[in-house]
């Protein structure tokens, strides 16, 4: 199928310039920077370290009472 010369000059993609990609840089740094603020200042990571740190806890001991109770049924 032939497009018309000014048809094709309109579909015909251009590359981006520059300054496109530098601005969609810019943004995408400075949404990161707001949202990891935005999560350090909200005590969102201090939640998830207790949260990780008593699961730790709860398989430490679970290993602990397996480990134990391996120990006095073979004795």
């Amino acid at each position: 199928m032939q497009l018309g010369p000014k048809l094709a000059a309109i579909a015909k993609p251009r590359p981006a310039s520059p300054s496109v990609y530098l601005k969609g840089l810019a943004i995408g740094v400075a949404s990161g920077f707001g949202l990891e603020t935005l999560l350090i200042k909200s005590g969102y990571y201090n939640i998830i370290l207790k949260s990780e740190a008593k699961q730790l806890l709860k398989a430490q001991a679970q290993e602990k009472r397996e480990t134990e109770a391996t120990a006095t049924s073979t004795q």
